[in-house]
């Protein structure tokens, strides 16, 4: 049962941040811990939190963290960070351009992105094809593989496709074939072979996340 409730006032420890959270995102881990499939086969007990990632207001800075102050608009990763107050163990300033909710959105996003991309080990010059390049995952990869200097390929929903192109990726072309009503169909791909070789690398799964990655 999901439910909102008073919980302890969590305070920063050493190398966190607390926040006054403004915005929190919802990612699949959170259904996946509400659902008890991250359990391990046994029942959940007691009281859980959700959340992994949020942008707010700095008001609690610990011992040994530079670089921040109270006062400060940020977005980062921590635990527990849907509600009023949350711990970061990871963050980076807010730019004001940049709506509460999408920063808040951030955090896991990009930090699964980054951490596929490390493990794959992308350089300048490599190829990757992104499935899915425009969910959250996705997007974070096209704009950090174009970052490293890699030339990447991604799918899409035709809606799409002009996203992509604003981040960059070098061909993107993907619809759906089924039944009339467009939809239950299949993904279908349409690209320049000269540039996707078996060989090359792959990140993402049809939604844009890969399950290898914490999505």
């Amino acid at each position: 049962m999901l439910k909102w409730a008073d919980a302890p006032d969590p305070h920063a420890g050493p190398g966190q941040i607390r926040i006054a959270v403004r915005a929190a995102s919802v990612n699949p881990i959170d259904w996946k811990i509400l659902a008890g499939a991250m359990s391990g086969g046994r029942p959940l007990a007691g009281t859980g939190f959700l959340g992994f990632d949020a942008a707010g207001v700095v008001d609690e800075v610990g011992e040994g963290v530079t670089g921040v102050s109270v006062g400060e608009d940020v977005l980062g990763r921590g635990g527990n960070t849907q509600a009023e107050h949350a711990v970061l163990d990871s963050w980076a300033a807010k730019p004001s351009s940049v709506d509460w909710a999408v920063a808040a959105a951030a955090g896991v996003a990009g930090e699964t992105a980054e951490r596929g991309l490390r493990l794959l080990g992308v350089e300048a010059g490599d190829t990757v094809f992104v499935d899915g390049g425009t969910g959250g995952v996705g997007a974070a990869t096209v704009q950090l593989a174009v970052a490293r200097g890699a030339k990447v390929v991604a799918s899409s929903s035709p809606a799409n496709l002009d996203y992509l192109r604003e981040m960059s990726a070098a061909l993107s072309a993907a619809g759906f074939q089924g039944g009339d009503s467009g939809q239950g169909g299949e993904r279908c791909f349409a690209s320049d072979p000269s540039v996707v070789r078996p060989a090359d690398q792959h990140l993402g799964g049809h939604d844009g996340s890969d399950p290898r990655f914490g999505q």
